[in-house]
């Protein structure tokens, strides 16, 4: 399905006819709100194909718990899968979305004994999205290390 067909506009611009009716003007655009992201978090104590379905898991709970906030983001579509290094570190980001005052759902692992594995949170578009979620890598990926300098000195942080 290409991404005409499923709803979802490439262009970050709608161009209007203006008011005589006639060809698209630059001066009558309209700015298309960002899109909605879910955003699902675990940790990388867990394997591979464990955080997938824990991630997968959280998702799923997240439309069952918050419906009318899965049609909000169906709309738009966007998942992004992340993972935190640690579960202390999961748990803190799940707390600062808590705090942000975020949808949020977390999800416990009955075979695990009820642990928290992972968490999904739907924000709003905006700054608040890379304040909350920002420093995490994406699902299988690890986060790269920034190359630092002072004085002609380099090393990795």
């Amino acid at each position: 399905m290409g991404l005409h067909e499923s709803g979802r506009s490439a262009d970050l611009l709608r161009l209007g006819t203006g008011s005589s009716g006639g060809s698209p003007r630059l001066g009558d655009a309209e700015l298309t709100p960002p899109p909605r992201k879910l955003y699902v978090v675990t940790h990388r104590d867990l394997p591979i194909g464990y955080q997938a379905a824990q991630a997968g898991h959280a998702a799923v709970e997240f439309q069952h718990q918050h419906p009318e906030l899965a049609d909000l983001w169906h709309q738009d579509n966007y998942l992004i899968f992340l993972s935190a290094p640690e579960y202390t570190v999961m748990m803190d980001y799940m707390w600062r979305a808590y705090h942000a005052d975020l949808p949020l759902v977390a999800f416990r692992e009955p075979d695990m004994g009820n642990v928290v594995t992972a968490f999904a949170s739907l924000p709003d578009p905006g700054p608040v999205q890379a304040q909350v979620f920002g420093g995490l890598a994406l699902l299988g990926n690890k986060p790269r290390k920034r190359r630092r300098r002072v004085r002609g000195i380099e090393w990795s942080a």
